[in-house]
């Protein structure tokens, strides 16, 4: 994949640094203090003093946008972005995602909670592509959906240095996890990855799987809540790798027989630390399998709720005396 089209058109410009001012019409009250605050320290050529802005859950919709863009056309030079649950809809792209372009220095960027969409992630991409030091990506519940989530692929293919990529709660689908798995050869260092509530079903498992067979540093694994059903979530749990930490793999139609098969690849596991396999099929027939692997891990926390398992409290307990063990 080359530079796409809108990233072409923009690479001789950089964003104009007016003063911040305050639209005509629109009320101070209505304006975060945070926001006010950030305006303050622009006017007085203060904003070089902090690298790091988080206005989550202040309200950046239609009528505070253009304060607000103008406003951090003077923090280009920021480490962390947190704009999770902002109201930024369709309407924020455009400007946005200009802006968004020139911080290079930019390590963690948070866009959850907010309408990004089709549209949005086209223009997101393009902004992606230049950010070349983000090592943290978070774009939890944003609309995303297959083909939105092939678009914000193109745009990983620069980042090498991408530690954190969590994209739960969207509807990326096996469409989108397949363009993951196509790219993620590209983003080498991944130690955490989120798909969880994205729609995936066992064709998507293969895609998932892929990935993890590549993620050589993959310490946190969260997939919970797709459609993998006995034969996907065999597809994924046995592409692990031994050196994973977390493993969050609740309401995925996971089966005994599962279970039976992921045992010696569990007990190998000698850095896994918490197992999340809430609301599966997991009855009392794994419970003899369960006990070994306590015995013979290091886990700390083992979360079994709402599985077939209240029974087995107490054999649980006697085979991890020092793991929590949650029912």
């Amino acid at each position: 994949m080359g530079t796409c089209k809108c990233c072409q058109s923009q690479t001789n410009e950089s964003p104009v640094t007016s003063k911040p001012s305050i639209p005509e019409g629109l009320s101070l009250d209505s304006v975060s203090p945070r926001l006010l605050h950030l305006a303050e320290l622009a006017l007085s050529n203060q904003s070089k003093t902090i690298d790091y802005i988080n206005l989550s859950q202040k309200d950046l919709g239609e009528e505070i946008s253009s304060i607000f863009e103008t406003i951090l056309q003077h923090y280009t030079h920021i480490k962390v972005l947190i704009l999770s649950s902002t109201n930024l809809g369709s309407e924020n792209w455009l400007s946005f995602s200009n802006i968004l372009s020139s911080f290079s220095q930019l390590i963690t960027l948070d866009l959850s909670h907010n309408k990004i969409g089709s549209f949005g992630a086209e223009k997101l991409a393009c902004s992606l592509e230049k950010i070349m030091r983000l090592e943290n990506l978070v774009l939890n519940d944003v609309g995303l959906e297959g083909s939105g989530m092939v678009l914000i692929c193109g745009g990983l293919l620069n980042l090498r240095n991408l530690r954190l990529l969590s994209v739960k709660d969207n509807k990326i689908g096996d469409i989108g996890m397949r363009m993951l798995s196509n790219v993620i050869n590209h983003i080498p260092l991944l130690s955490y990855l989120d798909v969880s509530y994205n729609q995936i079903s066992i064709v998507g498992s293969n895609y998932l799987g892929k990935c993890l067979e590549s993620l050589r540093y993959l310490q946190v694994i969260k997939a919970g809540n797709n459609f993998f059903m006995k034969e996907g979530s065999n597809n994924v749990l046995t592409k692990l790798s031994f050196d994973v930490r977390e493993i969050f793999f609740d309401g995925v139609g996971l089966e005994d027989a599962n279970l039976i098969l992921f045992q010696p690849l569990l007990e190998k596991m000698s850095q896994l630390r918490v197992l999340v396999l809430d609301h599966n099929l997991v009855t009392v027939k794994s419970l003899e399998i369960l006990c070994e692997v306590l015995g013979r891990t290091k886990l700390k926390t083992l979360s079994l709720v709402s599985c077939d398992l209240a029974e087995g409290r107490k054999a649980l307990s006697l085979a991890g005396p020092t793991c929590e063990i949650l029912l």
